[in-house]
């Protein structure tokens, strides 16, 4: 039966890498039409992004999907949590990622960044799996804990990074400095 597991997981997994794949795609087509910006978790210094939405509204348009909460598309199919709360609504689902805000800036606590400007970007998370917040200060807050980060797919979290690539990793596998901006 422990195999049999194994291999579903595997399997939603896979279904999560390319939700995080997506992401990264969105968040590419959103900078590039926006001054090369990196989307803010919230907020932003874009003047067409209206202040005080997530980063979910302003990628909706370049993924094709959902304008406004439920987030069913981002829903990774092994997040067991229950729906969360949305302007009073209890079924509606955030969704199952997070944007780690050192990069991504949260208006008005960290400036939104240009990917031009970053140096490291293979090695730089924008994305990864929530375990409860929906934007996410990692760095700030180290080490990160399964309160942060879910490490749901056979003890690992999805991870997308500025560059356009995914990787799973384990919670000793990351490392402070890939929450960092680099410039």
């Amino acid at each position: 039966m422990p195999t049999l597991n194994s291999i579903k997981e595997s399997s939603r997994a896979a279904v999560c890498e390319n939700t995080m794949r997506q992401l990264l795609i969105s968040s590419q087509l959103y900078s590039q039409e926006h001054d090369g910006y990196i989307v803010q978790a919230m907020g932003n210094i874009v003047p067409s992004y209206p202040t005080g939405m997530g980063w979910q509204f302003a990628l909706a348009p370049y993924r094709n999907a959902e304008t406004q909460a439920p987030w069913t598309s981002l829903y990774c199919p092994s997040d067991t949590r229950p729906a969360r709360p949305y302007k009073g609504d209890a079924k509606a689902v955030w969704g199952s990622y997070q944007i780690n805000t050192d990069v991504a800036g949260y208006s008005p606590y960290v400036d939104g960044n240009k990917a031009i400007g970053l140096s490291g970007l293979s090695s730089t998370i924008l994305f990864m799996d929530a375990a409860a917040r929906y934007e996410n200060r990692v760095a700030f807050f180290w080490p990160p804990d399964t309160n942060s980060i879910s490490f749901r797919h056979n003890n690992k979290a999805i991870f997308g990074y500025v560059d356009g690539h995914v990787s799973a990793m384990a919670q000793t596998d990351i490392k402070k400095e890939d929450f960092l901006p680099k410039k």
